[in-house]
This record gives structure tokens, C-alpha cells and sequence, in this order.
């Protein structure tokens, strides 16, 4: 688990230098599909090709996301990337689905310090994410898992597995 203040220099110029990007690349029509695909290689950490990530999108840091080829997340999404997230190869994120890696400390001492607590999201390859889902900090998903619309996950699932619900709960195996 990395612990900081949310609040220090280096920080802040990260989060507005992934902010005006963010805005540009929003503000992109589709049509343009090789400017945008430039703008989101300089927004994120690392982006394999033929990644489609539609308007809008919001993430915090944007340099600790790395998504592998060929996936496709739809409009809405949102990344906080206090800590790395990494997307496997062939990924679909459904819309308005938000990856979270950060949590704010539960001592109101703390938290008056703006010090968070932040935790790394790993997707695999080839998992289906539906529409309007919330991952929390440091879960795993494993290869080929598919999870249900409006699903909170909250805990690793594990490989060729199908998953839904508050919090997400296991419905059966896929393989």
C-alpha cells in the first residue's frame, strides 16, 4: 500500500497536466481518430494499439494507467490512478464504469492532512467489465473473468469466472 498527501507540488502539477489532456482529448471529435489516439499515448503510462476510449473520460495521473491492445472502454469511464492500474490485451469496459485506486484514510486527522491510501487495480486479459461497474483498490481480476452491469467489486476474482452484484458475488464458472 503506498500512503501520500494528495496535495504536494509534484502531485498537483501531475493532476492538471493529466487534466488538460484529458480535456483536449474530450473535446476531440471521433472523426479525429489519429489525434486522439497520440493525445491518449501522452496521457497514459502505456497504450498498446488499437486501444478505443471513448468521450468522456476522466482519470486523475493518467502515467500509472497501462492498457494492452485491442480494448475498448466506453464513454464515462473514469480512472483514478493514484496507484497503477493495468489492463490486460482485449478488454471491454462498459460505460460508465470507474476504476478507483485510492481510498482517503478513515482518520479525520489524516484526512485533514490529505494524506490517501492508494492500492493497485490489475484487470487480465480478455475480461468483459459491464456498463456502470466500480472497481475497488488493489483488486485482481483474473483472465477471461466477465462481471455484471452495476457491479461493486471488492475483492480478486479469479480467472474464466462470471461475476455480479453489491458487492460482487461469484454466479458461476465460464470455462
Amino acid at each position: 500500500m503506498k500512503e501520500m498527501n494528495c496535495e504536494t507540488g509534484e502531485v498537483l502539477q501531475r493532476k492538471m497536466r493529466c487534466s488538460t489532456l484529458t480535456e483536449k482529448y474530450n473535446a476531440l471529435p471521433a472523426s479525429r481518430q489519429e489525434e486522439r489516439a497520440a493525445l491518449l499515448k501522452d496521457i497514459l503510462g502505456s497504450c498498446g494499439d488499437q486501444v478505443l476510449i471513448k468521450s468522456p473520460f476522466y482519470c486523475t495521473d493518467g502515467i500509472h494507467i497501462h492498457v494492452g491492445s485491442s480494448c475498448v472502454a466506453n464513454f464515462g469511464c473514469v480512472f483514478q490512478d493514484a496507484e497503477e492500474i493495468r489492463i490486460g490485451d482485449r478488454c471491454l469496459i462498459g460505460p460508465y464504469t470507474c476504476i478507483y485506486t485510492v481510498n482517503h484514510d478513515l482518520d479525520a486527522c489524516r484526512r485533514a492532512q490529505k494524506m490517501i491510501r492508494a492500492l493497485p487495480v490489475t484487470i487480465g486479459d480478455d475480461v468483459w467489465i459491464g456498463g456502470n461497474c466500480v472497481i475497488l483498490p488493489g483488486v485482481t481480476i483474473g483472465d477471461r473473468a466477465v462481471i455484471g452491469a452495476g457491479s461493486i467489486v471488492t475483492h480478486d476474482i479469479p480467472p474464466g469466472t462470471l461475476w455480479a452484484g453489491n458487492p460482487a458475488r461469484k454466479l458461476r464458472d465460464l470455462e
